[in-house]
Formats: structure tokens, sequence, C-alpha cells
């Protein structure tokens, strides 16, 4: 873990002097101002870092696939327009090989996209900068930048469309629309996102436990149902084998941690009942649907399922401070050292207690090799 740890605590730690040079108004738990320098620091490093990596997950693959793209004549004509051949993903890719952008070069410049985004919309959005960027690190969402450049991208666009959808009091329902459909055209799933403006309804009410039951049950009877979705999904192309889906679940613990915020919300579901915040509703419910996928994840390949839910994870890292405002202070300070001790744990187990550790499959170069110095 010696090649990350230096990256989560410099990101933290700048995240805490962003804070501390911003404008905060306490008794609101909101910020009035907010700090760039700091902030900007964050995104270089968590994008450098990541950037300059040569291995990691399916990076390899990646760059194979980049570094074999031929750019005849006609190119343009040949691509494949149904969303399972993820078509703005190939255009794009051909765009930059044509400009004569490296296979490292698309790698920083997609890290630099999805990083940056997600950063720029736990910065907008947080009641507690220090805290949403040490749950960014420390759930996985960083990592997971890493592995699936496809699946990242689309979320990306996705949160630009969610914050169209929530930026004004009247909805811009076209340009989340837009942006979703961008999103699915990176990658299909992103189409679940269409589903946002119909999930700003208050938490632990009716609809809240409508889910919960919907997930339960899907969890429960997932061999039941499972092929009709996966003879579904082959009907516009996107091809999964529904014996592997079932060949494993997810880890226990990553349950355990995305379901962490969902459960202490219900602790204050007196308060959430009430709520008339369409920000604070839609992304503790975005992260309820998270914690629900993970959930069925129990019963089926993470490869599948865990990854679907890293769709919402993001959201679990804003949701976690607004569910935080309705404890008492005491209460908070005493939740916040838990999380950081359990979520501090979670992420050492994850990159360096498992089979394979986060040192032994990763590997980069320096930004002065990248420069050519």
């Amino acid at each position: 873990m010696k090649e990350i740890l230096p990256i989560y605590i410099g990101c933290v730690l700048l995240a805490y002097l962003s804070h501390r040079s911003s404008l905060y108004d306490y008794r609101l738990a909101r910020y009035k101002h907010k700090d760039r320098f700091f902030f900007s620091l964050i995104v270089f490093i968590a994008v450098i870092f990541v950037g300059l990596r040569t291995d990691y997950n399916d990076t390899a693959a990646y760059i194979r696939y980049y570094s074999a793209i031929e750019t005849s004549t006609g190119w343009f004509s040949k691509i494949d327009w149904s969303v399972s051949e993820y078509p703005l993903f190939r255009i794009l890719n051909n765009v930059l090989k044509i400009a004569g952008f490296s296979a490292q070069s698309f790698i920083l410049i997609y890290s630099a996209f999805s990083i940056g985004v997600f950063l720029w919309f736990i910065r907008k959005y947080t009641e507690d900068l220090t805290l949403s960027i040490f749950l960014f690190f420390t759930m996985g969402c960083y990592i997971f930048t890493m592995a699936a450049i496809k699946q990242c991208t689309a979320t990306a666009c996705c949160l630009l469309g969610i914050d169209r959808l929530l930026s004004t009091k009247h909805a811009k329902y076209i340009r989340f629309f837009l942006w979703i459909t961008v999103g699915m055209l990176f990658h299909p799933f992103a189409a679940m996102f269409y589903l946002c403006p119909f999930l700003t309804f208050s938490p632990w009410t009716l609809p809240s436990y409508l889910m919960i039951i919907l997930c339960a049950v899907g969890g429960y009877s997932l061999q039941t149902w499972l092929s009709s979705a996966l003879d579904l999904l082959s009907m516009v192309g996107i091809e999964y084998d529904d014996s592997l889906a079932l060949s494993e679940s997810v880890n226990v613990l990553r349950v355990l941690v995305v379901w962490s915020p969902i459960l202490l919300s219900l602790l204050t579901s007196k308060f959430w009942v009430r709520s008339k915040n369409k920000v604070d509703n839609l992304l503790l419910n975005l992260s309820t649907l998270c914690a629900e996928i993970m959930f069925i994840a129990l019963f089926g390949n993470p490869l599948y399922f865990g990854r679907l839910a890293n769709y919402f994870l993001l959201f679990q890292t804003i949701s976690l401070p607004f569910v935080l405002r309705y404890f008492e202070e005491n209460s908070q300070l005493l939740i916040k050292i838990i999380v950081v001790f359990g979520y501090s744990g979670y992420a050492y187990y994850r990159e360096a207690l498992r089979t394979t550790t986060f040192d032994s499959a990763f590997s980069r170069i320096t930004l002065w090799q990248y420069l050519g110095f």
C-alpha cells in the first residue's frame, strides 16, 4: 500500500486545508465560499497518479486496445452505433489517435475527465469536504477509476446531467437527458440514471421501503430472474454469462461499507420524512440504490453487480455528511471517529491484505518520464 497511501494522506490533508481556507457557516452546516487553490492541488495529484499508471486491473488491456486502433480512411462509417458497442468511446479514441496522442495520454485524458468531474461534483454538493474526500479514497471510488474507463467516463457524464437536474428551481430536463444519453454511448448501463427525476421523494417514506423490499426479493430470488434479465440485455447486444454471474459473491465488508450511511440515515428518519430538499433527497436515494444493488451482489458475481453498484458509489461520499447533520454534536464527533477508523481499516484490507495487493498489481511512470525529461 506504500504506492497509494501518500496520495490518500496528502489529498485528505489538502482537503482539510481547503476546508479551513473556505468560508463555512457552522450554524447552517454549509459552505458560503469554497477554496480553489488547495482543491486544485487535490485534483492535480489524484489525476496524475491515476493517469500515469501503466498497469492495474484492466489498464494494460485498454492500452493494447488503443495501441491497436487503425485510423484508415472511412473509419467513421465503420462505427457500430449499437449502445452495446460503446460508439462514442470508439469515436473519441479514434479522434485521439488521429490527433497523435500516445497510449499514455489516452489513459491520462480519460483519468482527468472522470476524476476531475467526480471531485468537482463532491466539492459542489458536500457539506464537509474533508470527510467526503476521505470517503472518496477509502470507499473505493478512486481505485475504481483505475479499473473501468468506460464506466467511469459514463458516470462522469451522468454527474454533469444530475447537476443540470439539481442546479435550478426549474430542472433543466433537456440537458439532463442529453448528458445521460451521452453517458449511455460510453457505457449502456448509464441508462439507469434516467430514473433520477423519480428519486427526489423524501427518504424513509413509502417509496423507500418499497425499494428495500424489491431489493431483498431481488437478491433472494436472483437465480429465478437473472436468466430473463440477461436475455433482455442480449436483445440489445449486451452479452453476459448467467452461470458466471452466479459463480461467486461480493465481499461482505464491501456491502457493510455502502450500507453504513443508509443505516445511519434510518436512525434520523424522522427528519428525512419531512425533507423537501431535492438535492439531499436525490443523493441519499441514489446512495440507497447503490447499497441495494450491492446487497444483490451478495448473491451474484461482484464483477457484474459490484461494478453496477459503483455507478452510484460516489453519492455515498456526499450523503454521509448530509446524514450527520441530524445527530447531536457529540454524536457527530463519535460517528466521525468510528468512520475514520472503520473506513481506513477497510481501505487497508482492500489494498494490502487481500491475495492480490495494490502494490503488486499497480505500476506507473513518473511525470518526468511522461514529459520526456
